[in-house]
């Protein structure tokens, strides 16, 4: 997350993959909810 953090304090350009900040973030979201309900099993 550090990383992360960094790139957005930078406002960083999307990388290789032309994900944006904005979506890596939402792409993280729906990770940590995905992770959320196979935790809870």
């Amino acid at each position: 997350m550090l990383a992360y953090s960094r790139v957005v304090e930078n406002k960083g350009a999307a990388g290789i993959d032309n994900l944006s900040v904005q979506k890596f973030k939402a792409w993280l979201t729906v990770l940590a909810e995905r992770k959320k309900c196979t935790d809870s099993r």
